[in-house]
């Protein structure tokens, strides 16, 4: 944030300078879980924090020309009422009315405290905060490779591209390298722009820069009708934000000395590539954790190619994610179909439809709850094939005594917020979602994954993979229990071999003693047959293949 030495500097902030940057203090200051939530329908509440005690806050933010009103505090003990907080707190850019101060009186006489917290307050708090937060990751060895090699190549080349597997920190890495040439004033004019392609991850993103940055590095965000009246320092946008400017409007964007563009594998989507010309950056960089475009291309022509990467396997390898145990649950195998398979053949369809028996959803809870307390899990999240199961799974965990709630992209912003909050705060057992948490989203502590849902997306399974593998404190492993019988999503469990484009081979490290079926008799079928196919996860559905000769001799064939 720009350095805050008197309380006129409030005046040249727009409210939502004035909600982020007290947002970025109380993290300053070591206040856990911070958030904003201001906006249409956040009902009052503009940010919400949990202090060392922890109690949840509210904060309610006014920041106007003249003095606050007692209305500041009507809508803030309504926000507390609909966010469940401990605490209520106004914050204003301004000196508040005699008849505010009153109020705050009358309301404590009767048992009801609420802060206030005025804008020579605020100047206290930027003066007494460190130049880094408390909570500043410190760096692994691999990230610190990761920066030099990126720092390296935009000064060299101007072109950077790093892959990170979920979970091993890319928005460190992105941070750090940013601070450092800001700090070394490598980049002229101190601009830099950060695009990703959802509001979320946007917010997101810039939360995740302020644990990096030191204090008075100004952040912006470009979107939803939001423009910087300075952009020195880090812009934050949705690339559809850009694409929606007129001609003029794009024009008048000052020039950027960097643009990163996360979630890089986007870079091909329509339009992306247009405004990543438009921009004319002196330097590029792409940073993603799966490079593979959905329609195959490479990212390359816009990065150049990697140089840094860390998958799956080698962040297992050296400890920086949790240990998986994957199980395919199923229910059984039509062993008729499968003499019948060597020598008609099937499509991938047919396979799916006769060959596997799916275990459904009351018998899937019975396996969750017994998985749950054998195996003392935490916090898991649920993938339902669509919004209404996801919230009829949620309901019937609820009523198998679980605390679970549905998180769809229906629901309203307050509504996602809160569950979410809920969710982080170990209020839920459960969260069940159709495509949420595919990007940007993340819990540490999330050792129990289900999947009720089929996606032959390479790039996505190992996104909705990836929210589990973080590793934290007191996490052995993270557990998942994948329900989708589809022959394509086994083989992709029990070997992700695609190539990357260039050679290089990503191995999704899951031993085969880690690989268990519900039904044991499936495990050598699988292996040694299914496996042997290696083509068949790259077939249609309705694909017709022939399978390897079925000899019964090589297996446990069940009696009749």
């Amino acid at each position: 944030m720009p350095a805050i030495h008197d309380t006129q500097i409030f005046r040249r902030w727009t409210w939502q300078d004035f909600e982020r940057n007290l947002a970025r203090l109380l993290m300053f200051a070591g206040w856990k879980g911070v958030r904003l939530v201001g906006g249409s329908g956040d009902h009052g509440a503009d940010v919400l924090a949990v202090d060392g005690h922890d109690h949840r806050w509210i904060f309610q933010c006014k920041h106007t020309q003249a003095g606050v009103g007692r209305e500041a505090i009507d809508e803030v003990r309504e926000a507390g009422r609909i966010y469940g907080a401990h605490t209520l707190c106004v914050v204003t850019s301004q000196m508040p009315t005699r008849g505010f101060i009153e109020e705050l009186d009358r309301l404590q006489r009767g048992g009801l405290a609420i802060h206030h917290i005025g804008p020579g307050d605020l100047v206290a708090l930027y003066q007494q905060a460190p130049e880094y937060m408390p909570s500043r990751p410190q760096m692994r060895p691999y990230q610190q490779q990761a920066v030099e090699n990126g720092r390296n190549a935009l000064l060299e080349r101007g072109r950077a591209q790093i892959v990170l597997a979920t979970g091993l920190g890319k928005t460190v890495v992105m941070s750090e390298i940013v601070a450092d040439l800001l700090r070394d004033g490598l980049l002229e004019e101190g601009r830099v722009l950060v695009l990703a392609h959802t509001i979320p991850l946007v917010m997101q993103l810039l939360t995740s820069f302020w644990r990096v940055l030191p204090k008075d590095v100004a952040t912006h965000r470009l979107s939803e009708g939001e423009v910087p009246l300075d952009f020195t320092g880090i812009t934050f946008a949705t690339v559809q934000t850009l694409q929606t400017m007129t001609p003029r409007a794009l024009e008048a964007l000052p020039s950027f000395d960097l643009v990163i563009v996360d979630e890089a594998h986007r870079v091909g989507a329509a339009g992306f590539s247009r405004i990543i010309e438009d921009l004319s950056a002196t330097r590029l960089m792409g940073v993603t954790a799966t490079p593979w475009r959905p329609d195959g291309g490479s990212i390359d022509r816009w990065f150049g190619e990697p140089v840094f990467q860390m998958g799956i396997k080698e962040g297992l390898a050296q400890g920086y994610l949790s240990d998986v145990d994957y199980r395919i649950m199923l229910d059984g195998i039509d062993w008729d179909l499968v003499r019948e398979a060597s020598v008609l053949g099937y499509s991938v369809q047919q396979l799916n439809k006769r060959l596997l028996i799916p275990t459904r959803d009351q018998r899937a809870i019975e396996i969750i709850r017994d998985t749950w307390e054998r195996e003392s899990r935490r916090r898991g999240i649920v993938f339902s094939p669509s919004q209404t199961h996801a919230r009829h799974f949620a309901a019937d965990l609820r009523a198998n005594e679980f605390r679970a709630e549905a998180l769809v992209s229906e629901d309203s912003a307050v509504q996602r917020f809160v569950t979410l909050s809920r969710f982080a705060a170990g209020e839920l057992d459960f969260v069940c979602v159709v495509d949420i948490f595919n990007e940007g989203l993340d819990v540490p502590d999330v050792d129990l994954l289900v999947f009720l849902r089929v996606t032959h997306s390479r790039r996505i399974f190992v996104q909705q993979l990836g929210r589990g593998l973080r590793i934290g404190e007191g996490k052995d492993k993270v557990v998942v229990l994948d329900f989708a019988a589809d022959v394509r999503r086994i083989h992709a469990a029990m070997e992700l071999d695609d190539s990357v484009g260039r050679g290089e081979v990503e191995s999704l490290a899951i031993s085969r003693a880690a690989v268990n079926f519900s039904d044991r008799s499936l495990d050598s079928f699988f292996y040694e047959w299914i496996a042997d196919l290696g083509s068949i996860k790259n077939h249609d559905a309705d694909d017709v293949v022939k399978l390897p000769i079925f000899d019964p001799t090589q297996f446990n064939f069940p009696e009749e």
